[in-house]
């Protein structure tokens, strides 16, 4: 059905129908596809309790979001990692709190601290992209000085 739809039909069909953005994936091919102003237009006119999926919920949170909070929201990064008495920074992780598969991420990396005692985990904020070229990387391969400015901004999760 979707094939046979153009955007002002598939935004119309929402707007009467909203419970269909329950499916995630669904909601996933309709952020790709809309505009974010047409996401947010969609999102004023949406009752939001009628959306009960988590994961559908999370973005639709994002599609709330006016353009000065979307600017405002992407002027800053987050990141989280593990911490154990051998690497202060295990791997560092850049996730979102407006995307769902942050959550599975940080998810993952609780079931992980809680299997092993002396592992700890960490989240930090900063400056957009701040953190962006050591993601992935451990402290044997991030500069001293960049572990010091995490360990002093860093909160424990």
């Amino acid at each position: 059905m979707k094939d046979n739809l153009n955007i002002p039909q598939k935004l119309t069909l929402l707007k009467f129908n909203p419970s269909i953005l329950n499916n995630y994936d669904v909601m996933k091919e309709m952020n790709e596809e809309f505009t974010d102003e047409q996401k947010y237009k969609l999102s004023k006119v949406i009752d939001a309790k009628q959306i009960n999926n988590t994961d559908s919920k999370v973005l639709f949170r994002k599609w709330s979001m006016s353009p000065e909070e979307r600017e405002k929201h992407g002027s800053t990064s987050f990141y989280v990692f593990l911490s154990s008495p051998g690497s202060f920074v295990d791997r560092l992780v850049k996730v979102d709190p407006l995307d769902p598969e942050s959550y599975r991420t940080i998810n993952m990396m609780k079931l992980r601290k809680q299997v092993q005692s002396d592992t700890d985990m960490y989240g930090i904020k900063t400056q957009a992209g701040m953190l962006d070229e050591y993601i992935g990387s451990s402290s044997d391969s991030i500069p001293e000085d960049v572990i010091d400015s995490i360990k002093e901004r860093a909160t424990k999760i």
